[in-house]
């Protein structure tokens, strides 16, 4: 049991070092997603909860979108 704490403990110690090492170095992970546009409210008088750019946010009742009178289509 001892050895496999100390090889866990290896394992960990070199993990951060190498973080150290790339982190020094300037490297960056990618990501792995695509840009997106920034979403759009639907305005219209409609429900925020199917607005893309509403959706997540704790808006008061009632649950309208703050977007254009005139109501537009949802992208995503």
């Amino acid at each position: 049991m001892r050895t496999l704490l100390q090889v866990l403990a290896v394992w960990v110690a070199v993990s951060v070092l190498v973080g150290l090492v790339l982190a020094c170095l300037g490297y960056r992970r990618k990501s792995r997603r695509k840009s997106q546009p920034p979403a759009v409210h639907i305005g219209g008088r409609a429900n925020a909860e199917t607005c893309p750019a509403c959706s997540g946010t704790a808006l008061p009742w009632p649950f309208i979108c703050p977007g254009p009178d005139t109501p537009t289509e949802p992208t995503s």
